[in-house]
């Protein structure tokens, strides 16, 4: 039982640790990969409501100088 509180926490922090990037993501999700790279996030994980999601990388997704 423990385990499986484990394992539903562990889901619910990798969902919560998306961030929400304004960028249009109409066409698919490979139109996020340079938004988030300029973020300094990892690869996008989704699409939500037609806006990109990354998630957090180690910077916080910090906004990038260039």
């Amino acid at each position: 039982m423990k385990l499986m509180w484990l394992l539903f926490l562990c889901v619910l922090a990798f969902s919560i640790a998306q961030i929400y990037i304004s960028d249009p993501c109409a066409g698919g999700v490979h139109r996020c990969y340079e938004p988030c790279e300029k973020k300094k996030c990892r690869l996008p994980h989704k699409c939500i409501n037609g806006r990109c999601t990354c998630y957090v990388g180690r910077n916080v997704c910090a906004i990038s100088s260039h």
